[in-house]
C-alpha cells in the first residue's frame, strides 16, 4: 500500500506493488484516502489515478516511473507538485492542473513522452528546471490569464527537447522573454499571444 502522512501530502510510492481492495480495481492509501487507482486490473494494464480533494502537496517522485499511468485527476486543493513527481510516466497522456497551483518543481513531467497538451493556471508562480523536458509529443502549452497576468518564473530547460512545432499560447507579451530565456530552444514564432 502507498503510505501517506497526516499533512495531506502524497509521499514517494515509485509505483511498486499496490495492495488492491474492493475486488482488485481500486487501490487507496491506508492513512489518508488520497489516491484511488482505477482500471489497474493486471500488472501491464494502464490505469488512471485520482488525487482526492484535500491533498495540497504531491511530494517528489510520488508517481515516478509509473509507466502505465495514462491519466490523472488532481485535487483542486493542490498547490505544489514536488520534484520529479511524474518523471518518466511515459504513457501519461492527460493531466488537468488545478486553478490554484503555485509551483511545478524541477523534473516534474520530464520524459512524459505521450503528454500532448498542458494548460497552466494563471496562479502559477514558478516552473522548475527541466519540468517538461523530453515531452516529445507536446503540441501545445496554454498559459491561462489575461493582459495583466504576470508570467511565472521559468527554469532552465523547462521545455527543452520537446516537439519543435509545439505552440505556446500566452495571455500577453510579458511571457515571451521568460520563455525564450529558459534555454529550451523555443522558436519565437511558436509563441502566440491570445487563444487559439
Amino acid at each position: 500500500m502507498i503510505n501517506f502522512n497526516n499533512e495531506k501530502e502524497i509521499m514517494n510510492s515509485y509505483c511498486i506493488p499496490f495492495t488492491p481492495i474492493n475486488g482488485g480495481n481500486v487501490l487507496t492509501g491506508q492513512d489518508v484516502d488520497a489516491v484511488l487507482f482505477a482500471k489497474r486490473l493486471t500488472r501491464n494494464s494502464s490505469f488512471v489515478a485520482i488525487v482526492i480533494d484535500g491533498v495540497t502537496n504531491i511530494a517528489g517522485s510520488a508517481f515516478r516511473r509509473c509507466i502505465n499511468l495514462r491519466s490523472i485527476e488532481l485535487s483542486e486543493d493542490l498547490v505544489n507538485i514536488g520534484e520529479g513527481a511524474f518523471f518518466y510516466c511515459g504513457n501519461l497522456q492527460s493531466i488537468e492542473l488545478p486553478e490554484d497551483l503555485v509551483s511545478i518543481s524541477t523534473y516534474v513531467f520530464m520524459e512524459c513522452r505521450n503528454l500532448r497538451s498542458i494548460e497552466l493556471p494563471k496562479s502559477l508562480v514558478s516552473i522548475g528546471n527541466y519540468a517538461f523536458a523530453f515531452c516529445a509529443s507536446l503540441q501545445s502549452v496554454f498559459f491561462k490569464g489575461n493582459s495583466k497576468t504576470t508570467p511565472p518564473t521559468i527554469g532552465v530547460g523547462a521545455f527543452s527537447n520537446i516537439n519543435s512545432d509545439c505552440e505556446f499560447y500566452v495571455p500577453n507579451d510579458s511571457y515571451i522573454k521568460p520563455l525564450l530565456n529558459s534555454n529550451s530552444g523555443i522558436n519565437e514564432d511558436n509563441i502566440i499571444i491570445g487563444k487559439p
